[in-house]
């Protein structure tokens, strides 16, 4: 199929009078024709191609009436508009403490001989709540191997913020002075309380370690890990691990928020290292 969003008169043409066509029209080619078609409109070749008028709330309602309900917000079929994001984030509570169950494990680790707690950023919904903390070996030398963990980059995998804290509290000072040590132990912290995939913007955090598409949690590391200027990194050892929550909400919420439809899929149980 190929479409040329110009108005011009209703005619048929051959393929090689296509070439010195010079004014303007929308083409539909048929795979079974060798002729093309040229529609004075778009509204025309939605008709011929059996497609209703999107402008239309009845058209709306007959594409999506056929698809069942599978999340409490949103109309099946339809992408969520601004508010329904606002309306699923509003919506999300609080389950956890991020200060009691991460920040107050890493302010013990404060008068450790062996490792420094940097701040690198926060949150900027909630700064004073959400501080973004990574943990480095004080014995930081460009000669040595370099090792990178980071857990929470989804905040609903609990076990990868709290093994990147016990690996930094009973194992991580046995190997500085072989390694230089980086531990960013919970990435999102909104979504480590809310207990979600999805950070506050309905965006994931793991998809979004690119420049130019970055979300605050991963431009902040981002931003921290290259001032560090590391040439090369033996190693990167990131922590996540499959949960419940991910057919029970994620996917239905991701599915719904995109306009798809759901279909349910085996989720493998276990943790991980990527």
């Amino acid at each position: 199929l190929t479409r040329l969003t110009r108005p011009h008169r209703s005619q048929s043409l051959r393929n090689s009078e296509i070439q010195n066509e010079n004014e303007n029209g929308i083409f539909i080619r048929c795979s079974i024709s060798s002729k093309l078609r040229v529609f004075s409109s778009s509204t025309e070749v939605d008709k011929i191609m059996g497609c209703p008028d999107a402008s239309s709330t009845e058209a709306v309602a007959a594409e999506t009436a056929d698809i069942p309900r599978f999340y409490p917000i949103g109309t099946p079929g339809k992408p969520w508009s601004d508010s329904e994001r606002n309306q699923w984030k509003e919506s999300r509570k609080n389950h956890r403490s991020y200060k009691e169950e991460v920040l107050d494990k890493l302010d013990k680790l404060k008068n450790n001989d062996a490792l420094e707690v940097v701040q690198y950023g926060a949150l900027s919904h909630n700064p004073g709540r959400y501080p973004l903390f990574a943990v480095k070996s004080k014995q930081w030398e460009d000669a040595k191997p370099t090792l990178l963990v980071t857990g929470g980059v989804h905040g609903y995998e609990t076990s990868g913020v709290q093994g990147a804290l016990l690996f930094l509290e009973t194992q991580a000072a046995k190997y500085t002075e072989q390694v230089n040590i980086l531990v960013a132990p919970c990435i999102s912290p909104w979504a480590y309380e809310h207990i979600e995939r999805w950070n506050a913007d309905l965006k994931d955090p793991n998809r979004s370690f690119k420049k130019g598409n970055e979300t605050e949690e991963s431009a902040a590391l981002i931003s921290y890990i290259d001032s560090l200027n590391v040439k090369e990194w033996a190693c990167h050892l990131d922590l996540h691990e499959t949960t419940d929550s991910d057919k029970t909400e994620f996917r239905p919420a991701k599915a719904a928020e995109g306009g798809s439809t759901y279909k349910d899929g085996i989720i493998p149980d276990g943790f991980y290292l990527v």
